[in-house]
């Protein structure tokens, strides 16, 4: 059985950012990721703080550069979709962001093999 976790950066709102990336990790043992994000809080844990999730856009670089570091030895597939928001009104509904974001996450669904 496989494990896959999924998470998604940007809005898919008018303003804010100009790309919605929606990514996913695929792997076979679910306990490699969670002992890896486990390991990086308890060495990171003043710099990282309290938080739930551990955001890319506020996490230093050093501590992003030793998960990415960890996890290139692990066993995992990566998947990322990236969609340019300018595209958004080419589709036939009235921009509704949950119909929107079904149809990226969709797409994601089906590159995972």
């Amino acid at each position: 059985m496989y494990y896959i976790f999924i998470d998604e950066s940007g809005d898919l709102g008018d303003k804010g950012s100009k790309y919605f990336v929606l990514a996913a990790i695929k792997v076979e043992d679910e306990k490699v990721l969670e002992k890896l994000i486990k390991k990086t809080r308890k060495n990171y844990k003043k710099d990282i703080g309290q938080s739930n999730e551990i955001k890319g856009f506020n996490t230093p670089p050093k501590i992003k550069k030793s998960i990415l570091n960890k996890l290139n030895k692990k066993n995992y597939m990566a998947f990322i979709l990236i969609f340019d928001k300018k595209y958004k009104y080419k589709f036939d509904f009235d921009c509704d962001n949950n119909k929107l974001y079904d149809i990226i996450s969709s797409h994601l669904a089906k590159i995972i093999d």
